[in-house]
């Protein structure tokens, strides 16, 4: 269980963020919704900042008390932009996810495949990391996240993993979209916890557990697809005409854009 509450973020007399209450338990995977400037990557960003202002607590523990290696084996953050310029090999990148876990070199080369392959990267192991397109990088990042917190329960710990990612889709094609997704949704059945900042709101509808909808840096609603995303308050967030309908070809809502 993540728990969330008195959140308070500020920057040059400004709040960015103020989050009441906030849980999230493991199974879970929450979308983080909202338009631009709503606060998702800031309360993604609280969430990994060792001092944030407020209480958050990791499986009943506050954050701030979590050993740092022990926080960095549950804990896999996926930001949206992330900088490398050494010219590291793609499978070298993903084995840094291995760096706070005291294990065989042999089992993080192991794990370190395993990922590449999930991202359907497996091919390109011996590659420069400077080679990649910009897609490519992502899904490497992301398979390095998944090294550093496993990527199946018999490689966790003590604590099912927390799992952050913030544009997982953003630079990525359709099929890679619905890859990357799949591996979140994967991680959450198993029972960790996953929080996505997603903007495509059919994506949000289709794979979320649940919606965290968020307006100038609050929770403007906070439950299940179904009982978020109507279309009185994503009209009312995101000040467009948008409808939501049954799915005509699955289970589930279609968000529509109406002119």
């Amino acid at each position: 269980m993540l728990e969330i509450q008195e959140l308070v973020v500020r920057k040059s007399g400004r709040t960015l963020l103020e989050i009441a209450d906030l849980a999230v338990a493991g199974g879970c995977l929450m979308a983080l919704v909202g338009p631009n400037g709503a606060g998702k990557t800031t309360l993604l960003s609280a969430l990994v900042n060792p001092k944030p202002r407020g209480r958050i607590r990791l499986y009943d523990k506050p954050l701030e008390r979590w050993k740092t290696r022990d926080l960095a084996q549950v804990r896999g953050f996926l930001p949206q932009q992330f900088q490398l310029a050494a010219a590291f090999s793609v499978r070298d990148v993903v084995e840094l996810g291995r760096s706070p876990h005291l294990t065989p070199r042999a089992l993080n080369q192991a794990v370190a495949r395993e990922c590449l392959e999930h991202v359907g990267l497996g091919h390109a192991a011996s590659r420069s990391y400077l080679t990649l397109s910009g897609g490519e990088a992502q899904r490497v990042h992301l398979a390095r996240v998944l090294a550093q917190i496993g990527p199946r329960p018999d490689l966790w710990g003590a604590y099912p993993p927390l799992l952050l990612l913030d544009e997982p889709t953003a630079s990525l094609d359709l099929g890679q979209r619905t890859a990357v997704l799949k591996i979140a949704k994967r991680i959450a059945k198993a029972g960790g916890i996953v929080i996505a900042v997603l903007h495509d709101l059919n994506i949000a509808a289709r794979y979320a557990d649940e919606i965290c909808l968020l307006s100038q840096g609050r929770i403007y609603a906070h439950g299940s697809v179904g009982a978020t995303l109507t279309a009185d308050n994503l009209r009312a967030v995101y000040q467009a005409n948008l409808e939501v309908v049954p799915h005509p070809a699955q289970a589930g809502l279609l968000v529509l854009e109406q002119d």
